[in-house]
Parts: structure tokens; C-alpha cells; sequence
């Protein structure tokens, strides 16, 4: 008999000091715990395994949508840049002589180099708007 009131006393130590350890984790008591894990369960069964990997792929492909978005904004930014540097150093010059802020300082065959690659990037331009090109050759282009 006193070795079943040791054990039932152990029990209840045991159990006040979970009461305790749940307080400090702000669940009030064994039974609201209980509570939360079958309205987690309630929750989880609300959603069907099959549907989340479809849902993935779907975001998974939207950021990629979005990634390559944003590249061909850069792409277009970084044109941008280039044609107005390039109307300002013409449209600043005395003439012929004037050189492209791209250019200056640089070999002929350099120069040369930059003017052809700006008529790909023009030409390029026109064909991405056309439908014809692609942002990714106007960003190997510019590279």
C-alpha cells in the first residue's frame, strides 16, 4: 500500500511540474493543450496533401514569371541608359569629331567595336518589340 501512495504521489509532482512547464509556454493546462493539437488536426485535414504540390509549382512558377520580368527591365533600364549617354555626347559635340562617352579613350577598333554592337542592340531592340527577340540575347549582346 505505501509503495501505490509513493508511485500516485510521483504522479502528481510530475504532473505539476508539466502544469508548470506548459504555463511557461502559455498554454494554460493539459486540457487546452489537448485542445490545440484537435483543432491543429481540424486544420490540417481542412487541406488536401494533393493539392499543396500543385499550389508550389504554380508560385514556383510565378517567381520565375516574375524573375525573368525583371530582367527585362534591366535589360530595358540598362538600354535606356546607353542610348541617352550616347544622344547627350551626340547632341553635346561640335560635330563629327565628337566621340561617344562609350568610346572615349578607347582604339578605333574598340569604337568601332561599340558602334556595332549598339546597331545589334538597336536592332535587337526592335526585334524583342516585335516579338522577334529576346532579352536574353540583348543582355549577352551587352555583356
Amino acid at each position: 500500500m505505501e509503495d501505490l501512495r509513493k508511485q500516485a504521489n510521483d504522479l502528481l509532482v510530475f504532473y505539476g511540474k508539466m502544469q508548470n512547464r506548459l504555463s511557461q509556454a502559455g498554454v494554460n493546462d493539459t486540457g487546452s493543450l489537448v485542445g490545440m493539437f484537435k483543432q491543429l488536426e481540424r486544420g490540417l485535414e481542412a487541406v488536401a496533401l494533393d493539392e499543396l504540390d500543385p499550389a508550389i509549382q504554380e508560385v514556383t512558377r510565378l517567381v520565375e514569371s516574375l524573375n525573368r520580368m525583371q530582367s527585362d527591365l534591366q535589360v530595358i533600364k540598362e538600354l535606356k541608359t546607353r542610348v541617352e549617354k550616347t544622344k547627350a555626347a551626340v547632341g553635346n559635340g561640335a560635330g563629327p569629331t565628337t566621340r561617344c562617352p562609350a568610346t572615349v579613350g578607347a582604339p578605333p577598333e574598340r569604337a568601332a567595336q561599340f558602334f556595332g554592337i549598339f546597331g545589334g542592340l538597336l536592332a535587337s531592340a526592335g526585334a524583342a518589340a516585335g516579338g522577334g527577340g529576346s532579352s536574353r540575347s540583348l543582355r549577352r549582346t551587352l555583356r
